[in-house]
C-alpha cells in the first residue's frame, strides 16, 4: 500500500494515514473520520481530495488519535487565500481545551502582514515566518524529536524550533480544518494525511 507521494513507504510507526479519496477513512488503522460540510473532489495530489470551504466544513476523527512524544505529520495543501491580517487558518486540532489547552494543533497565521506557520505544545506558541504559496499542492512535514521541532515544506527544512515539552494526550477530537469547533476554518484542498509516532529522517520524508 502507498502511504504518501504515491511511492512505497514502510507503515513502521504509522499510526493513522487519510487517502481523503471520497471517504476519511483511516487506510491503516481504525481512527476513520467523519466528513462534515467538506466537498469531495477528484483532483487531489494523489487521486482525489477534500475542499473545504474557510466557513464551517471539519473532518473529525475521534477521539483516540492523539499527537504526543515523538511525531511526524505530513499533508498536502493547496490553499485557496492566505488568511486576513490578524487572522488564522487551522490544518489541525486536538487539544482539552481551547486557548492553549493540553495538546497539540498546527495553523497558519497572518501576524499583521508576515505570514507564519506554527505548531502548539501544550501551552507553548511556535511560530515561524514562512512563503507558502496559493493554488497549488504544496508538500508539509512537522516533526518532533529531541526538543526540537522541524518544519519541511516540499521536502526542504524551513525552519527549527527549540521545544522541550511534547505535547500530552487529552480526549478531545481530533480536528482537520477547524480550531476546536469555533472556528479559523482552514480553506481549499487537503490530501494525503499521515500521522507518525517517530519522527522521521529527512531522508524518509523525500520519500513520502
Amino acid at each position: 500500500m502507498s502511504y504518501g507521494g504515491g511511492k512505497k513507504f514502510p507503515k513502521t510507526w504509522l499510526v493513522s494515514y487519510y487517502k481523503l479519496d471520497n471517504n476519511a477513512n483511516d487506510s491503516h488503522w481504525s481512527n476513520n473520520g467523519t466528513v462534515s460540510g467538506a466537498t469531495y473532489t477528484g483532483s487531489g495530489k494523489i487521486n482525489g481530495a477534500y475542499i473545504f470551504d474557510g466557513v464551517n466544513d471539519v473532518i473529525t476523527a475521534g477521539t483516540s488519535l492523539h499527537i504526543s512524544s515523538e511525531y511526524t505529520v505530513s499533508f498536502w495543501a493547496n490553499i485557496d487565500a492566505l488568511p486576513t491580517t490578524g487572522n488564522l487558518q487551522s490544518f489541525f486540532y486536538n487539544r482539552q481545551t481551547r486557548w492553549m489547552g493540553y495538546g497539540w494543533e498546527c495553523q497558519i497565521y497572518n501576524d499583521w502582514g508576515t505570514q507564519k506557520w506554527f505548531v502548539s505544545h501544550n501551552t507553548t506558541f511556535n511560530p515561524i515566518n514562512v512563503s507558502l504559496t496559493t493554488g497549488s499542492f504544496i508538500h508539509l512535514v512537522v516533526k518532533y524529536s529531541s526538543n526540537t521541532i522541524t518544519f519541511y515544506q516540499n521536502n526542504s527544512v524551513v525552519w527549527t524550533l527549540s521545544q522541550s515539552t511534547a505535547p500530552t494526550t487529552n480526549t478531545d477530537l481530533f480536528r482537520i480544518g477547524d480550531w476546536g469547533g469555533v472556528g479559523r476554518y482552514f480553506k481549499w484542498l487537503m490530501d494525503e494525511i499521515g500521522i507518525r509516532n517517530r519522527a522521521l529522517t529527512t531522508d524518509e520524508i523525500t520519500d513520502l
